[in-house]
């Protein structure tokens, strides 16, 4: 047997439950993820706005080297 981790939608959690039943698979955990605040994500966006920001002072220090758009899309 093959193990397959999937996200889904809620609403369809029923229909691919009895889908894999019906195949002859099982369902071995079914775990919900739990929904960020605005506040968790604020301060996720907050954390990376800053990690951002420190790389920008890095690299007008000299400390790492920036890339164009082209260099980080392309390699």
């Amino acid at each position: 047997m093959t193990t397959l981790t999937i996200n889904i939608p809620d609403n369809a959690k029923v229909k691919l439950s009895a889908i894999v039943k019906e195949l002859g698979g099982e369902i071995v955990q079914i775990k919900k993820r739990k929904a960020k605040t605005a506040r968790e994500k604020e301060a996720a966006l907050l954390k990376q706005i800053e990690a951002g920001l420190k790389d920008v002072a890095d690299i007008r220090a000299g400390k790492i080297k920036g890339m164009s758009l082209s260099e980080a899309l392309h390699g």
